[in-house]
């Protein structure tokens, strides 16, 4: 590819003739302007892609005689190499479903959608609700051990989240209830659980991170230590449902199910988001959502062993 460049001690204002004789294409034209025109600068510039050895020329053409300088580069193509991320081994399976209130109370409730969960299979929840001074509880009616993997107020205690993990052990059949228990009583809560496959038994974290601020830029890195990891991230919203949300898909996230309460002030409501990625080598992982409001906001990082 080449590469031609004029910078000319003259006006932007000046005419210019970019040099299409040569097929070459211009590219964007910027200058100064104002007093004298030797008192100003202005580049000009084009490309040209060529599959040949030989000789070329950069000729284009000045509105009026001015100083100049220019350039031309030519730039070595090739076949574009793209290295592929390594992708761990965990299976996202379905969204077991999503739970919200903003009445009085301490419950909230899942109901296992038809086909059940299999034994083996691995539960994630994203729990979220206004500040209690202890951490929610989790349990189903078969028995199945939910365990707090993190749970975590914000800085100015009025709202706290918390995610567990179940590895089921007692298939849950279609219609079981699970229940998820704030520590005391709450308006705002909401939840979202998810089933994977493929998660190492019994269940092990290799790295967390856990941050609060108040922005509409919430970002949280992850370094992990284990090769084949089921990254799960998640923020958790002082706001309501219907703000604006934009996933980090920069940092190949996939979304899980967004829930969130409405109605009211927005700061009365809380909205949780989700994000998981299956990742195949060690390194630092970052999550970096954007809000469309500044809001309060409390995130986790998770990383779960995989077998």
């Amino acid at each position: 590819m080449l590469t031609g460049f004029v910078a000319v001690n003259g006006p932007s204002e000046e005419a210019y003739t970019e040099d299409s004789l040569a097929q070459w294409t211009g590219l964007t034209r910027v200058g100064t302007t104002g007093g004298a025109a030797t008192t100003n600068i202005t580049l000009n510039s084009a490309y040209k892609s060529v599959g040949t050895i030989g000789t070329y020329q950069y000729q284009p053409t000045l509105g009026v005689s001015e100083s100049w300088i220019e350039i031309i580069a030519s730039y070595k193509a090739g076949q574009a190499v793209i290295t592929p991320p390594v992708v761990g081994t965990a299976i996202f399976i379905q969204s077991i479903g999503a739970a919200s209130a903003k009445t009085s109370g301490t419950i909230l409730t899942f109901t296992v959608p038809v086909g059940g969960v299999p034994a083996g299979h691995t539960l994630i929840t994203r729990v979220m609700h206004d500040y209690t001074s202890g951490g929610p509880t989790m349990s189903d009616v078969r028995g199945n051990t939910y365990t707090r993997d993190r749970t975590a107020a914000n800085s100015g205690t009025t709202i706290r989240m918390s995610i567990f993990s179940c590895r089921v052990t007692t298939a849950l059949q279609t219609g079981d209830i699970i229940t998820v228990t704030a520590s005391a009583s709450v308006t705002a809560r909401v939840a979202a659980m998810d089933e994977f496959a493929n998660v190492l038994l019994p269940i092990s974290i290799d790295a967390q991170n856990g941050l609060a601020g108040a922005s509409a830029a919430p970002t949280i890195p992850i370094t992990t230590a284990t090769a084949n990891d089921l990254l799960i991230g998640m923020v958790g919203v002082e706001s309501d449902s219907a703000d604006t949300y934009t996933e980090d898909t920069i940092h190949q996230w996939t979304s899980l199910t967004r829930i969130g309460t409405t109605g009211g002030a927005s700061n009365t409501n809380v909205t949780v988001n989700g994000v998981y990625r299956a990742v195949g080598s060690t390194g630092t992982y970052t999550y970096a959502p954007t809000l469309g409001v500044s809001a309060t906001w409390t995130e986790f990082l998770i990383a779960y062993i995989l077998p």
